[in-house]
């Protein structure tokens, strides 16, 4: 009963380490409709490796569709404001030219040629008031043009000159009330503000577009990197999976030999009873456990813009087992690290910003104060993603030596469990166990062989967030979602296994993740 405690806790162990990969990829994902699973007539059967999962998840995956639509709007923002910043310079043009043309205004302009011709007409009308003698005559003097009398001319000539003098003080009255008018209203200091104003909005744009460009490239790192992460954790469930086809097979041998054992009288009911318990749990955490499985494929091909029924043929990855320095991987960090070139950059505008405002408000306006204070915390965050930066490195590095001395423990473990097993079927030719014992050995194997890909597979995704972080690409933290840590482990026979020479022997089962009541399984 030991060995079927054992297999339980296993999967136990399984399924509590891939709980939270379906919370963590769940999270910023819509509910699937039902109609999605039941309308679906035929499988598709999709064959894949590692970098084309990458690939695809650059190119079809929602977060980046999204993040694609949004670099977009930010350049079309910026042209945008341009383009008005530019419309705003115009009008202050066609402005200044109007202006220029009223203030330097030629007589022949046809405003200034109506009051010449009211002038005139005002003229002849007081011409035709003046007293003169024989005013029924064409010519006071005579009928020819020649005999005309000028006694009157001194008196015409005065009184045209006085209303041309009028006429001049009117037309200069009314230039001057032109340039006041204009000199009245500050429409140049109000545009002036505006196209400033227009002007650091392009800026901010332009700087937003930047930026955004450079968390992009951040971004689809993320972005290969969770593909990375489900395509691993799929190959883990499908070797959980394996392993639990054979667990059942065990289980069935089982209560076929008790059922066998009870007949001649050498086992009671209450064996055959417990045996029958521990298979249907077992049935039910192998259902839970696929249930999982599907759940995962589903995010997987959403990730990867697939039909949410294809089936996968996954290519096996495996751990490069390099080795790294901590020093000469913050040194690439701090150098060319993306995290801190992103804040870098926020710190050069930061220093653009405020001499722009400077020039452009003057030293001590409200606009060069802010300008100053968002520089400081430009510079204070700058320092502290550098600081954070390392202090993540040199975590991550710690982690992934944890990982690595867990994966050579099981490969120690493996070649133990591998000479036990030999010796178990020397023992089978002596006929010195039974068959059920042998397979149980062997099932034993599969299980060990089972912990130690898990361990491969837990080491690949270390070393790539060893990678992507000393690269400065921040992670979120995934691996810490989906380690299979110490907590998970107790229980299930694998670390004891791996410090015991004998792992087909160990009890510390019993001891280790399980309640008193024998069932063999964990209370969460």
């Amino acid at each position: 009963m030991r060995r079927f405690k054992q297999i339980a806790s296993v999967m136990i162990t399984v399924v509590l380490v891939f709980n939270p990969i379906l919370s963590f990829f769940s999270n910023n994902e819509k509910v699937l409709e039902a109609s999605e699973e039941t309308n679906v007539q035929e499988e598709n059967v999709k064959e894949l490796d590692i970098t084309k999962a990458r690939e695809l998840a650059l190119e079809n995956s929602p977060e980046a569709q999204k993040i694609r639509i949004q670099l977009k709007q930010l350049v079309v923002g910026v042209d945008m404001a341009e383009d008005r910043h530019n419309q705003l310079e115009d009008l202050q043009d066609d402005i200044k030219n109007l202006e220029d043309t009223l203030l330097d205004i030629d007589p022949d302009f046809d405003e200034a040629e109506e009051i010449f011709k009211n002038m005139m007409i005002e003229i002849f009308s007081q011409i035709d008031e003046i007293d003169i003698e024989d005013s029924e005559a064409p010519f006071p003097n005579g009928n020819e043009f020649n005999e005309i009398d000028f006694e009157y001319e001194d008196e015409i000539k005065d009184a045209v000159s006085e209303l041309f003098a009028h006429i001049e003080d009117g037309w200069n009255n009314y230039l001057d009330d032109v340039e006041q008018a204009f000199d009245d209203v500050d429409y140049e200091d109000g545009l002036d503000d505006l196209i400033l104003e227009v002007e650091q909005k392009k800026r901010e744009l332009e700087q937003q577009k930047d930026l955004a460009e450079l968390k992009w490239q951040q971004g689809q790192e993320k972005i290969m990197f969770q593909a990375e992460a489900l395509y691993t954790g799929l190959l883990m469930m499908e070797e959980a999976l394996d392993y639990m086809d054979e667990a059942m097979e065990l289980m069935y041998e089982q209560v076929g030999e008790i059922k066998a054992k009870r007949e001649v009288g050498e086992s009671v009911d209450l064996e055959l009873d417990a045996a029958k318990l521990e298979k249907e749990q077992l049935k039910q955490e192998q259902q839970s456990l696929e249930n999982q499985y599907r759940d995962l494929k589903r995010q997987f091909s959403r990730l990867l813009g697939q039909p949410l029924n294809t089936e996968y043929h996954l290519e096996p990855i495996h751990a490069e087992m390099e080795d790294y320095d901590i020093n000469e991987l913050i040194d690439k960090l701090l150098g060319h690290g993306k995290e801190i070139e992103i804040a870098e950059q926020e710190l050069e505008f930061a220093k653009d910003n405020l001499e722009w405002m400077e020039d452009n408000h003057g030293k001590n306006s409200l606009e060069c104060e802010m300008a100053e204070l968002e520089l400081q915390m430009s510079e204070l965050n700058y320092n502290d993603t550098r600081v954070s930066m390392e202090k993540v490195m040199r975590n991550v590095y710690d982690e992934y030596k944890e990982t690595k001395s867990q994966y050579n423990l099981s490969e120690d473990a493996l070649q133990v469990q591998e000479d036990f097993f030999e010796g178990i079927l020397i023992q089978e030719e002596l006929g010195m166990v039974s068959d059920l014992e042998t397979l149980e050995g062997e099932i034993e194997t599969e299980e060990v062989k089972m912990m130690n890909n898990l361990s491969d597979l837990q080491l690949f995704l270390a070393e790539r967030q060893l990678e992507l972080v000393s690269e400065g690409f921040l992670t979120e933290n995934i691996l810490d979602q989906i380690n299979l840590d110490e907590d998970s482990l107790e229980g299930n026979g694998f670390r004891n296994d791996m410090n015991d020479n004998d792992p087909a022997q160990n009890d510390g089962l019993n001891n280790n993740g399980f309640d008193s009541n024998g069932d063999g399984f964990r209370k969460n």
